[in-house]
């Protein structure tokens, strides 16, 4: 069952994937970037439900550290993503800056998920550094100063984000069939559902603006 919800939410992140890919119309340089956290996020949870639930008791430990690097990776195109939408506003002197910070808080915890220390808390605290340090600050910026209401949606789905994470972290199960990894899971195919509406909606509402003005 673990597999399995786990692949649920790969399956979700990589129709998120697919959405942003068939866009056409011109929705700014961070579509991009979108499109990667969705395709890591995927990639991830595959290796997590297969090598890390599925199939843990014949395959290495180190597998699993392939999950929590896309994962990283993932949150990492998010704070990218969020931050190229506000370049502008930002000036280019902290745009560099700030792109830097999130690459040296990338390299920080790939070194830890690479350590002889390395486990799945080095993962959950990157999501949590990332999400509310970096992508939070970015998306409330973007929405204080576009008005979209994308952002607000975005924001909701990190808030939302917490409850899986209550979840899991205090174990909180119904039965041994279906326990807090699994309900965790199924919490975060819902997260990742906001974050593809979210981001849709972004997407749309950029080009609307980008139709006004001209």
């Amino acid at each position: 069952m673990t597999s399995v919800t786990d692949f649920m939410i790969a399956i979700t992140a990589f129709y998120g994937f697919l959405l942003l890919r068939r866009w056409k119309g011109d929705a700014g340089e961070s579509l991009r970037y979108y499109q990667q956290y969705f395709l890591m996020f995927a990639i991830g949870m595959t290796f997590a439900a297969w090598f890390g639930h599925a199939l843990q008791a014949y395959v290495a430990f180190e597998w699993k550290m392939v999950g929590w690097i896309c994962s990283l990776s993932g949150q990492t195109f998010l704070a990218f993503a969020s931050l190229t939408d506000v370049r502008k506003g930002l000036g280019e002197k902290k745009f560099h800056w700030i792109k830097l910070a999130i690459l040296v808080l990338f390299s920080v915890f790939l070194i830890w998920i690479l350590s002889p220390l390395r486990s799945f808390t080095a993962a959950q605290t990157a999501n949590g550094v990332f999400a509310v340090g970096l992508v939070v600050p970015l998306q409330l910026y973007q929405y204080f100063r576009y008005k979209r209401s994308g952002n607000l949606i975005i924001l909701g789905a990190i808030a939302y984000g917490l409850f899986p994470s209550l979840i899991y972290n205090q174990q909180i199960s119904l039965h041994r069939w279906f326990n807090y990894h699994d309900i965790s899971h199924v919490l975060l195919c819902g997260f990742m559902l906001m974050m593809i509406f979210g981001v849709r909606k972004i997407q749309h509402e950029t080009v609307e603006r980008i139709s006004d003005k001209t």
